[in-house]
């Protein structure tokens, strides 16, 4: 890795390794007083106007006798949800809480029923509410729930969206959100933000997303240390924030809340850099000292931990499996075990996070080695060059070409042979929109033509990678986030925000940092805290 003044390095021969004692091991035993819900999400699915649809989630506990102080519904829907029981009790058998929804308008609704207790594992256990209220058309059955996602005629509830999504992408369809905020509703559907700049292919877009304009904050968490980029699923929004005064932690808060679904975890490592990824139903920590975690998305109960090399570049998953970039190596894993299904020798292996498409992925290091693998971990390729050093940059992949950026060119690979097709200039992450590619230098943004090469409008300075989002290209700049029309370049909305943290690729003094959308919302890290709108 190259060094900079005020550059907190990681020393290169040297990897610590702290394993949690109190961390649940696979085939040992649960630890004593632990309490859990079952499910530990509630949806009531569409229900009519002024209906009542009750449900019931099971507490129990793992060992003694547990004393639950108090339960109460919090969110900013709370008040269309109750529940037949406030506390306190004594959790020895299996108790069964009752919640009711009452819908009062339509759109989503979403809370969360939390049961404070003695008990070891969390002293605030959180379980999902949602249920989407809808008006029945005239001559339409009174029944009060209604099959999700569909009225009882056998009609497509109408949530504005197209049903031809790509395949693999994963979609979430629940009409649109609204709460008490002031904001417009917003759109409660679209792609989930599975890793660095969006997805596996690191391409920066959600075609098949929107935003809701103008931007309005809805809720603001201050995590008390900077915050990396936001990963998205299931309605959880899933962060890590860390600093040389804060201990490193991972957060999953409620996409539309920002209430704490559950942690902080604490994280392991040696300096403040961590980097996370979410699919196969985990949430995948990678901190610089190699040590990479995987935790439930839905209740971050501990999957496994592993130690896989320092690192300082983001993992990566797909249906195909998890993939990292680790001192001199890339990786292939197992997303549900952990264990290394396979290992191959890269020039240094720094700070480039495999970008994956098919059975395909690319990384790229300093003097522009640039690496083509299958996802089994066969080498198809290697661009190579006159020099080589630490450092590196993460690619992108788009329509069968490679994106690298290097000290001594950003250069554009054919992914089948890794034959030099062009090259281009872009200080941070390029985003794409159909036949058009979102540049950044120091002076602005650039939209440029990937059919001819000319620039087809420009835009103001970034202080990290754009992102596209339907017909809109999102640009965090220095004090505000500021949306461009994606065809014309012109402002159609703006939102003051300070300190909108700026990506650092380099370093590893602090999370790595980029901003998110996801499911119709945006998540932009800006200091210690995430705001989303």
């Amino acid at each position: 890795m190259w060094q900079h003044a005020g550059t907190v390095l990681r020393p290169p021969l040297f990897v610590l390794v702290l394993l949690l004692g109190a961390c649940r091991q696979p085939g040992t035993s649960v630890t004593l007083s632990d309490i859990n819900a079952t499910p530990l999400g509630l949806d009531f699915g569409a229900v009519a106007i002024g209906k009542v649809v009750t449900k019931t989630v099971e507490l129990s506990n793992s060992g003694s006798a547990i004393q639950v102080e108090a339960l109460e519904v919090l969110g900013v829907n709370a008040a269309r949800f109750s529940i037949d029981t406030t506390g306190p009790l004594e959790l020895v058998e299996p108790i069964h809480v009752t919640v009711t929804y009452t819908p009062t308008r339509p759109g989503l609704d979403v809370s969360q029923l939390t049961v404070h207790s003695n008990a070891r594992n969390t002293a605030s256990l959180q379980i999902a509410l949602s249920g989407v209220g809808v008006v029945l058309d005239a001559g339409q059955d009174d029944a009060g729930a209604l099959d999700a996602g569909s009225d009882d005629a056998g009609g497509t509830m109408d949530a504005g969206f197209d049903a031809g999504l790509d395949a693999g992408r994963p979609v979430r369809d629940a009409g649109f959100f609204s709460d008490d905020s002031g904001c417009p509703p917003t759109w409660a559907s679209g792609t989930e933000a599975a890793t660095y700049q969006l997805d596996s292919a690191h391409t920066g877009e959600q075609p098949d997303d929107r935003l809701t304009l103008p931007l309005c904050e809805r809720w603001r968490r201050d995590l008390g240390a900077p915050a990396g980029y936001p990963v998205v699923s299931g309605g959880l929004v899933f962060v890590a924030s860390a600093s040389s005064a804060t201990r490193r932690q991972l957060w999953a808060l409620d996409q539309y809340t920002g209430a704490t679904r559950w942690g902080p975890i604490v994280l392991t490592s040696t300096y403040w850099w961590v980097a996370l990824a979410v699919g196969h139903g985990a949430v995948f920590a990678l901190s610089d000292n190699g040590t990479l975690l995987a935790r439930e998305a839905a209740t971050g109960q501990q999957r496994w931990i592993v130690q896989v090399g320092g690192s300082d570049s983001a993992p990566t998953v797909t249906e195909a499996g998890l993939f990292v970039s680790v001192d001199g190596a890339v990786k292939g894993l197992d997303p549900a075990t952990g264990a290394t299904r396979w290992t191959r020798p890269v020039a240094n292996g720094d700070t480039s996070s495999p970008a994956v498409s098919g059975d395909f992925f690319s990384v790229s290091y300093a003097c522009n080695q640039a690496y083509g693998f299958s996802t089994l971990g066969v080498q198809r390729w290697h661009a190579t060059s006159s020099c080589s050093g630490g450092g590196g940059k993460t690619t992108a992949l788009y329509r069968g070409r490679v994106y690298t950026r290097d000290f001594n060119g950003d250069l554009i690979l054919d992914a089948a042979d890794g034959g030099l097709r062009g090259s281009y200039d872009s200080r941070f992450m390029p985003a794409f929109t159909g036949d058009t590619g979102v540049y950044s230098n120091a002076t602005g943004v650039q939209a440029v033509s990937l059919l001819n090469n000319t620039v087809q409008w420009s835009g103001p300075a970034v202080v990290a990678a754009p992102i596209v989002v339907g017909a809109h290209v999102v640009l965090p700049t220095s004090g505000a986030v500021v949306v461009l029309d994606s065809s014309s370049g012109a402002e159609v909305s703006r939102a003051t925000l300070a300190n909108i943290r700026g990506a650092d690729e380099q370093n590893v003094s602090a999370p790595l940092s980029g901003i998110t959308a996801a499911n119709g919302m945006l998540f932009v890290p800006a200091g210690t805290s995430v705001v989303a709108y």
